[in-house]
């Protein structure tokens, strides 16, 4: 798909949700930026919504691509 919400909390994890079209990624991103308690958001580095530069999901840049929406980038929040 070509919009990928990314949400990676400070421990590693990492955590992928694509979207078909840039309206519904950034709807559920914000809906769920704003669900986050304050703890849970402090203990994110980064949650964004990206456009991928190669939506095929087996290739190497799929998580490549231009920011669409950014509320916390590197543990700053946006």
């Amino acid at each position: 798909m070509k919009y990928i919400g990314i949400d990676c909390i400070n421990s590693g994890e990492l955590f992928v949700q694509e979207f078909g079209t840039k309206t519904e990624a950034i709807s559920v991103a914000k809906k769920s930026w704003n669900s986050l308690s304050e703890y849970d958001k402090s203990i994110r580095d980064n949650f964004y919504v990206i456009e991928s530069i190669n939506p095929d999901e087996e290739s190497v840049n799929h998580l490549d691509g231009n920011m669409v929406i950014a509320f916390k980038i590197n543990g700053v929040e946006t």
